[in-house]
């Protein structure tokens, strides 16, 4: 009897420093175990579950990529304290990702109403849903509040208020963005085929120099440059996503070149706005936004000034959704 009032006595005291120990413990749990489950019952911390969150939507920069497991954590991170930073903007990653546009929109305005210019990338993000809704001044504006307020040098950024003025037909301002991307970024050849799609539109000669580099550039990516341009999508999509932006640059390589141009080239990669057509059509080329990702379809789709366009069984037409 006396025995097993000792292991009782012990168990107790066992369970106790755990539970007023608890923060501590979860994070032990998870740091060695990574058990979700077990570390977030027992840490009942906000700010410890945005981080379990972002371990599953990071993938290779974090841990193992699983959106579902990141969103239900991130959520669960707001609803442990609405205000916790980072969780609205990684939720408005995740919609983004998803296509839910409106969605996204509402929690990255709830972000920057919360948090200001302390993450001066949810403007960038904000764009990026902008962008991809068609909303194209709201896009540049949230484009060039990054740049204001953040990293000015960062790639993307430049990368996409080009993009933006590529869609709205401002082929001069696409030009200057570029070059001001690539005095940071020699050499990225997402910011290469903007500048040569720029100049091709323009009529600028020097546009197959800019692209014949932006073909050498992107058939020198590998899986982990793709990766890291890309934080937050499905790593699976690597393998597809770099073929498609290589017969992208391709194309528009040949434009610049005088070939002809069978739009048939790009069968099998279907493109939202993230990588948009010329106003001018097929013939002005295609740009390709750094938050690009990949579907597999057997149509390319394209949207262009209110209109979309596909190419399937070698025929290309306007359509309307």
């Amino acid at each position: 009897m006396k025995r097993l009032q000792f292991y009782a006595i012990i168990f107790f005291a066992l369970a106790g420093t755990v539970f007023l120990q608890r923060d501590f413990f979860g994070k032990l749990v998870w740091e060695y175990l990574k058990f979700d489950t077990i570390a977030l019952a027992l840490n009942r911390d906000a700010d410890f579950a945005v981080l379990v969150g972002n371990y599953y939507f990071n993938g290779p920069g974090g841990g193992m990529y699983d959106r579902a497991r990141a969103k239900k954590y991130l959520e669960l991170a707001i609803a442990r304290n609405p205000n916790v930073p980072l969780a609205w903007h990684q939720l408005a990653r995740i919609d983004f990702l998803s296509r839910k546009y409106a969605d996204a929109r509402a929690k990255i305005d709830r972000q920057i109403a919360l948090h200001g210019d302390a993450l001066p990338n949810s403007y960038y993000v904000r764009g990026l849903i902008d962008g991809a809704s068609y909303k194209l001044e709201d896009a540049e504006t949230d484009f060039k509040n990054a740049l204001e307020k953040g990293d000015k040098t960062h790639w993307a950024i430049h990368n996409d208020l080009a993009w933006i003025y590529f869609l709205r037909g401002d082929f001069k301002n696409a030009e200057k963005i570029a070059h001001q991307g690539l005095s940071y970024n020699e050499g990225n050849p997402w910011l290469l085929n903007a500048l040569g799609l720029a100049l091709l539109n323009q009529g600028k000669k020097e546009a197959l120099e800019a692209l014949t580099a932006a073909e050498d550039g992107m058939n020198r990516l590998t899986e982990a440059d793709w990766r890291t341009a890309n934080p937050g999508n499905d790593p699976n999509d690597a393998v597809k996503d770099l073929a498609d932006m290589r017969r992208i640059v391709a194309y528009n390589k040949a434009l610049a070149q005088g070939n002809p141009t069978d739009p048939a080239l790009l069968a099998d990669i279907r493109i939202g706005n993230s990588k948009g057509v010329s106003p001018r059509g097929l013939n002005g080329g295609v740009i390709i936004a750094a938050c690009g990702y990949s579907y597999s379809q057997g149509t390319y789709y394209a949207y262009s000034q209110g209109t979309y366009y596909a190419y399937s069984q070698g025929t290309y037409y306007a359509y309307s959704q």
